[in-house]
């Protein structure tokens, strides 16, 4: 299809309506300037003096009225299109009956630039929420709170033993249900503090949710007592380091069973290879 044609330059304005049963013009504030720029926009007339109106856009944006839509509320099929519309769609958007008209998808509304979470300066930056999938990145976080707001009540603080380093929980923050409760909410995405505390079965939940979680700790670092734990080769946590250099760390992290057989075969094979040279020296 080529276009549409409307017969007249007049009848964008003299159309019969509810509002003017008689016709003529309903409209009032448009100009003869006006209507000009609405008619070059829409494709002019052609020399017998119809309005020659281009397809619409094979691509729709949803919500925009179609050519099917104008043709369904026409009062004259011979026209094919709705001239009462157009002209109250003139009225109220001038700019945006070309659109229409032709189908044009308007742009997409810009959505709002994502907040950035800048740390203040000397500050370090934790873990956001949603990439927290891994209880050894909740510990991260606690031991940077404590970096950026050093204080008696924090939860977890770093510890250190000659050359070896690690974390210790704070024995008088009761450690046996705030880690309870961590596991809970981190691990098994649910709540335990907001639960019946004299429940019977929440009392059961916090004993196995705790034991859980010690035994997820300590398949990555050695226990030293029951709130110490220390790093073997690679560090959790590194004051003033970059929350990136952490991700790297945390993701090359191997359970302790896995080094140990790791460091087992390497002996191994070291044996061997030393048992070969002895042969070969005979």
């Amino acid at each position: 299809m080529s276009g549409l044609l409307v017969s007249s330059r007049t009848s964008l304005l003299e159309l019969p309506s509810s509002e003017n049963p008689k016709g003529g013009n309903i409209g009032g504030s448009l100009t003869d300037e006006q209507l000009s720029g609405i008619l070059a926009e829409l494709g002019g007339f052609n020399s017998s003096g119809s309005l020659v109106i281009p397809p619409p856009s094979p691509v729709m944006q949803a919500g925009t009225p179609s050519l099917d839509f104008f043709k369904q509320n026409s009062s004259d099929s011979k026209q094919g299109i709705n001239l009462q519309v157009l002209q109250r769609a003139a009225l109220e958007n001038l700019s945006g009956l070309s659109a229409i008209m032709r189908g044009v998808a308007q742009p997409p509304p810009t959505p709002p630039e994502p907040e950035v979470r800048v740390p203040n300066p000397g500050q370090m930056e934790s873990f956001p929420l949603v990439k927290v999938n891994d209880f050894k990145k909740v510990i991260y976080n606690l031991l940077v709170d404590n970096h950026n707001a050093p204080s008696s009540d924090s939860f977890v603080v770093p510890y250190a033993a000659g050359r070896r380093g690690g974390f210790r929980f704070n024995p008088d923050l009761n450690p046996d249900k705030r880690l309870a409760e961590l596991y809970a909410l981190h691990i098994r995405k649910g709540r335990l503090d907001t639960e019946n505390q004299n429940s019977v079965f929440i009392q059961d939940l916090y004993k196995f949710y705790l034991r859980a979680c010690i035994e997820l700790l300590s398949k990555y670092f050695e226990k030293i007592d029951k709130y110490t734990y220390m790093y073997d080769d690679i560090p959790l946590f590194l004051a003033n380091g970059s929350l990136a250099d952490a991700e790297v760390r945390i993701k090359n992290m191997k359970t302790r069973a896995r080094r140990a057989k790791e460091q087992s075969t390497k002996r191994r094979k070291k044996s061997r290879k030393d048992d070969s040279s002895d042969y070969s020296d005979d």
